[in-house]
Formats: C-alpha cells, structure tokens, sequence
C-alpha cells in the first residue's frame, strides 16, 4: 500500500505545542482513500534531527515525503532569543531548519520525493522550493492535491495537471491553477501522536475558510482565497461533541479561523447558539480571534454564554494608521467593541501593531494613552508586536516598494522577501519597542527559548503519544528533577491508560526518589502529591 510520512517541520512547536490540524485532515484524507500517511516531528524525541528522520524512515519506509511549514517565522521582529538578527530588529527565521532537514532527507532516501506545503510554504512558494532545493509543492489546501501526486508519481505528465501544484521543472516554476476547497471531514480523527498538544495548547477547530479583507500585512487571503467558505455548523458540533468524548485532557477549542465573526456575524451567532443548545458550552474552554468590526451586544452576549475568551484584532487607535493600512474600522469601533466585552464579562485579549505604514511619533503616542485610559484589567489584556512582516504579494509589499519607504524598512533591500524584511516607522522595531516599553507599566517580553529541560520534557511526552513506552520511562528515571515535574502528571496518565503498567510505575517510583531528595522544593510538591496518589492505584 502507498504511504506518506508527513512530516510537522514547526521549531516553534518546541516552544508551544500547536497541533498539526492541517497534516491531520491530509492524512486522514488520504487513508479515507485507501492509502497510508503517519504524522511526525523531525525535531523530536531526539535532539540529532537527523538521527530523528532515519529512525523514522527506516520505520515507516515511506513512498512519498511531505513537508508541512506552517509558519516561515513568527513575524515579530524583537525576539528576546531570535535566531536571525538584522539592522534593527531580531527574529525567528525557520526555513534554515528545514533546509537541513532536506539535506538529510535526500542523503537519507535519494529516491523518495518530497513535496512540501502547508500555510507557511503557501505565503513564497517559487522562493521556499529554490531555497529549500525541493522540487514540488502545494499551495493552498493539501488534502485532494497530494493524494492525486501520490497515485500519479512518477508519471511526470499527471503530475503535471495536480491543481495547485508548483514544481521546479527545466529550470523554472510552473504551478497549475487552485481548484475551489470543499469542507469533507473535518473532525472525526486526531493523531494520537500528538496529543500532548491537546492539553497544552489545545484542538484547533475550522468553522470557515477565506478572508475577503485587504489588511496590509496579512497573508491569509493569499493562503485561504478571498472568497468565504463555511461549514455546516450541525457539522462543527458533531466534531465537538467527537472531542467531548475523546479520551484524555481536551479542555480547550480554539476556532482557527481569520476572525470568527467575518464577514459578519450571523453565521458565529448560529453556531455559539447551536453549541450552547447541545450543552457542550461547560465541556470545553472556547477561544477564537475577532475583528473589533462587526461587534454586536448579540454576539458579544452569546459568546460570554458560550465562556468565548476573544483575540481581538485592533492593529492601532490611531485612525490615520489603520486607514492607511487597509483596516475596516477606527478606534471608536474598537472602543465601542472593548465596552460591549466589559458589559458582559468577555475576556479579551487586545491584539496591537506599532509601526505600519502610516504610523508616526504622535500616532505611537496616541495609541499608548489609550491603552494607559483604558487599562488592563482582570478580563482585558494588551499584547503589541513592533514592525509589520513584509511578506510577498501583499500590499504591505507594495507600500514597502512605494517611493520614500526605503527609509523605513529593516532587512534586506532586495526583492527577496523570503528572508525577514520588517517594515517599521518612525524607528527601527528594537527602538521603537525600547520606546513603547518605556511608557507602559505592562510592557510585552518575547522569551521564546527552549530550555535543554523542557525539552527533555517535551520528548518524554512525545515518545509515550508515539507507543515508545519504555523508551519514555527510561528517559524520564534519568532526567532533571525539574523536567520530571513539569511532565510526570501526564506521562503517568498516558502510560497507565495505555495498560503500560510497569513503565507507570518506573515514572511513578522517579518521581518519588526526586521529591523526597528534594523535600523543600515548592517544584517538586504537586507531582511528589500525585506520585504518592498514583503509586496507590497501581496494582500490586
């Protein structure tokens, strides 16, 4: 039988475990079709990622290798440990990862094809094949495409006619047109692989697809399209009360759409009404990002029922900067939704952007007051990011290339925009947030490092989603006291609900010696109580 070893190539996923929704639907597409796919980290249990991808293929002996990027960075410009630095700013830049991965793919397994995709790769796709040296890829949704690949490879001529393929072909890219995306079966399947993600981060939940707005830095119609496509809510409901009953820790849903209440608010209203119908509004903690346009009492009535924690996206308060920046409302929009989120106890997060196009010491200044007006407070909270991302085929991209602006962009000055290219005014992203810091008591720190310990942790959790129960026992009796404590509650439980009773105990037995070696450590307290609660339960 065909298979796939599609491969979750997301470093950020070391530092906040967001599960792989879109490998997930693909592999589930693909099986539904009589073919094979397995969902993997490269990044883990190992620290040797290629150590990590022998193993794997030497296990799964794959027919094809798809590559999922789902982000090329985090598109913030003052990472605290930023792996590229550049005249003014220092960021998160992922493709050199994965570019090793390649390498160790193709030294690996000549003769496997790699095909790469998700949204990340959809944002540059000619420049992420040239510099990633793979031949073929996807843009848009990857489900239909790479089953049509896999059933037509090698036959060069079919592959040809794959919808929304790129491919480096006699030294050129030719891509062949996107075809409509039809929502299938969205929720009846998570990978067990990854379901430490589930009680971390939590489910990603698709209501919708599209974006009809022209932001100017975002990205998301380039990926999704421009036109809205929506799904049954009686189907977004089925799938939630799938994952109401799914066993382990899902606590928490977050409806990875846009903005959930675009382009208006009629279809969140139904389905927050139909969800609180089935009373699934006390199994779970729901959260979703929202325009501060439209925001009716209505809406914001049924999602503080619902328990609906909000994202708002607001960019600025400074009406001038948001016209210029293509955004549907002025600050009196954004007041009028942030007052509406008081009144009725919603939890809001104010999302912010310094420095687009547009923006000027007195339209900075005027922002921070009103942050410092309106306050945070137990249910609203600021987050700002500093400089816009300049990402191809934007129209942040355009203002970047208008007369003028060259002034104002920190990066290369070249038309390559795969590399990180930040376009900030009135001063660069590190001293306009220098800045911004200075005038706020709440003032935002990007530590996006990943400690060696909670690393260890994270691969211990790993290797028990993944079946490699003593391998995670193992691991786990020799580790660090502290990365024992952050992953014992969940190792033990994984480990035990599998039947894996005597590596249950080795955790359980580590975690005591650890506590009582260390009786005075506040760490320690918690998991030492449930080891002693657990070692009870065990039989014999």
């Amino acid at each position: 039988m065909i298979s796939a070893l599609l491969l979750h190539t997301d470093s950020y996923y070391l530092v906040r475990q967001v599960y792989p929704y879109g490998l997930d639907l693909i592999a589930a597409h693909l099986r539904r079709n009589g073919l094979q796919a397995e969902i993997a980290h490269p990044l883990l249990p190992g620290p040797d990622p290629s150590a990590n991808l022998a193993g794997l293929l030497e296990r799964t002996n794959p027919d094809v290798i798809g590559l999922g990027l789902r982000n090329i960075d985090t598109t913030m410009a003052c990472e605290e440990y930023g792996d590229h630095p550049g005249p003014g700013f220092q960021t998160l830049f992922f493709p050199p990862k994965v570019r090793a991965m390649v390498a160790a793919l193709k030294e690996l397994a000549p003769d496997i094809p790699i095909i790469a995709g998700g949204c990340g790769f959809s944002v540059a796709p000619a420049e992420l094949l040239e510099y990633l040296g793979v031949e073929f890829g996807v843009v848009g949704e990857g489900e239909e495409p790479l089953l049509r690949f896999m059933r037509a490879w090698p036959d060069q001529d079919s592959i040809g006619t794959i919808p929304g393929l790129v491919q480096r072909k006699n030294g050129a890219i030719q891509r062949t047109p996107r075809e409509p995306y039809e929502f299938s079966d969205q929720g009846q399947h998570r990978d067990p692989g990854f379901a430490h993600a589930f009680e971390t981060t939590g489910i990603p939940v698709r209501t919708r697809r599209g974006c009809n707005r022209k932001c100017s830095y975002c990205v998301e119609p380039l990926i999704e399209g421009r036109k809205y496509r929506f799904r049954e809510t009686f189907d977004v409901v089925q799938e939630l009360q799938t994952l109401a009953q799914s066993p382990g820790k899902i606590a928490k849903i977050f409806f990875a759409d846009t903005e959930f209440n675009l382009p208006d608010e009629q279809y969140a209203i139904q389905l927050m009404r139909d969800i609180t119908k089935a009373g699934l509004d006390s199994s779970f903690h729901f959260a979703t990002q929202v325009a501060a346009k439209p925001f009716s009492r209505e809406f914001a009535e049924l999602a503080a029922e619902l328990g609906l924690a909000l994202i708002m996206s607001c960019e600025s308060f400074a009406d001038e900067v948001l016209a210029q920046n293509g955004i549907e409302y002025q600050q009196a929009d954004i007041e009028r939704a942030l007052e509406l989120c008081e009144q009725t106890g919603l939890d809001v997060t104010v999302n912010l952007i310094f420095g687009l196009p547009g923006e000027t010491w007195e339209s900075v200044e005027h922002t921070v007051q009103a942050m410092q007006r309106l306050g945070q407070a137990a249910t609203r909270r600021f987050e700002y990011t500093v400089g816009g991302r300049i990402y191809p085929s934007t129209p942040l991209a355009g203002l970047a290339a208008a007369p003028g602006a060259e002034d104002h962009i920190h990066g290369p000055k070249h038309d390559d925009l795969l590399a990180p290219r930040f376009y900030c005014s009135p001063a660069p992203p590190l001293e306009l947030k220098a800045h911004i810091d200075e005038r706020l008591e709440f003032a935002m720190e990007f530590r996006n490092r990943v400690e060696p310990e909670r690393f260890q942790a994270l691969a211990m959790c790993y290797q028990a989603d993944h079946g490699d129960w003593d391998d995670a026992a193992q691991g786990f009796a020799q580790a660090p006291a502290t990365a024992q404590a952050s992953s014992f509650d969940y190792l033990f439980r994984t480990l035990a609900g599998a039947g894996q009773v005597d590596a249950a105990r080795v955790v359980c037995r580590a975690m005591l010696a650890a506590g009582n070696s260390r009786p005075n450590d506040p760490v320690l307290a918690e998991p030492l109580g449930l080891a002693q609660f657990y070692m009870g339960l065990l039989p014999g």
